[in-house]
């Protein structure tokens, strides 16, 4: 590995991106994924087939939060960029791993959109909260995609926060992006 430094850089950088999926290929791939869960593993779709190793998930992370509070030790929740062209299925992958559709379908993301994934032991139900510029208020699944609707009506470089509550989750923060080559 090369470790640049200040001035060293090279100055023509190209940043080469992968060629876009074709929609057809996409939904192929997702249809095998589908086939290899049902009649390979013998899960009837992919919650039944994950959920046992989610159970594990929830359990480690809170007996590993349990251990850095008793030693003192900060535990910093990991963050995840998703970047991509326009209309590859970065909120649709943000989605699957909240394991809920909270996007407003139809909508580009126009804004970056924080969503801050926190193991509460408090909430049996999840708590949805949205913050923006303007403050913070707790809101419901229900209402949240028309109002990331709202906001996502035009381009702005000022993020958007969600935060999801749950006992059963694993702390995580998502960054969904406007989609490269996407119209301002």
């Amino acid at each position: 590995a090369h470790i640049w430094r200040a001035g060293d850089a090279p100055r023509d950088v190209t940043l080469r991106l992968p060629p876009r999926v074709a929609a057809d290929d996409a939904e192929k791939q997702r249809d095998d994924t589908r086939h290899l869960i049902k009649h390979k593993v013998g899960a009837t779709d992919t919650a039944s087939y994950y959920a046992p190793l989610k159970d594990e998930v929830y359990a480690n992370t809170s007996s590993t939060a349990r251990a850095a509070r008793l030693i003192n030790a900060e535990m910093r929740t990991p963050e995840a960029l998703l970047l991509g062209w326009a209309g590859a299925g970065k909120t649709q992958l943000l989605e699957a791993l909240v394991g809920y559709p909270f996007m407003p379908v139809g909508t580009p993301t126009r804004r970056p959109v924080y969503v801050h994934i926190e193991q509460n032991a408090a909430c049996k139900q999840p708590r949805w909260t949205l913050g923006t510029d303007a403050g913070t208020r707790a809101t419901t699944l229900d209402e949240l995609p028309g109002q990331l609707s709202a906001l996502n009506a035009a381009p702005s470089t000022v993020p958007v926060h969600v935060r999801y509550e749950y006992h059963r989750c694993v702390p995580l923060t998502l960054i969904d992006t406007p989609g490269l080559g996407a119209p301002a």
